[in-house]
């Protein structure tokens, strides 16, 4: 696999992000909240998926650390309801492994997780950052995963100081 594409692009920054999808898949270990949603979230039937999307979206944004919690959360909500339930089963039902992609990719990537993260398990981060040959890993104690969402102001500490490093 070779990494093309990439002559405009300075950095890369992952936030709370799974790197490949499918079962045995270490770049793709999924947390709590996501086992959790699963299936009742790729549902037909609003009864079913509507309540999983909206806990899910709760666990997104770290409830009660934020002033906007709620309303992120049902922004959050909207945003899943957006996505047709064949869509977000698809995501789930497919199997891509990156790792190869990760170990070629000559870029600085800041590799940003909350420790806390019930959406994709923290594993996910330290598996990425390990195959990353420039990688700069940023790991939140406590934090879930939005961590944008939980400390905003930290968040663009983080990404304009990585930034600084391009130069």
């Amino acid at each position: 696999l070779a990494v093309h594409g990439t002559a405009d692009v300075a950095g890369v920054v992952l936030v709370g992000a799974i790197t490949s999808i499918g079962r045995g898949e270490k770049g793709g270990k999924v947390g709590a909240a996501m086992r959790a949603a699963i299936p009742a979230a790729m549902s037909e039937d609003p009864q079913i998926a509507v309540p999983a999307l909206g806990a899910f979206a709760e666990s997104l944004v770290g409830a009660g650390r934020s002033e906007a919690t709620g309303e992120t959360a049902q922004a959050l909500l909207g945003s899943s309801l957006r996505t047709p339930p064949r869509v977000r089963s698809a995501l789930f039902a497919r199997t891509v492994g990156n790792d190869d992609l990760l170990r070629e990719l000559d870029l600085p990537v800041l590799v940003l997780h909350g420790t806390a993260d019930a959406v994709v398990d923290i594993s996910a981060a330290e598996h990425a950052a390990s195959l990353l040959p420039r990688a700069t890993t940023s790991c939140w104690d406590g934090a879930g995963h939005g961590p944008f969402v939980e400390d905003p102001r930290r968040f663009a500490e983080d990404v304009v100081r990585f930034v600084d490093t391009l130069g």
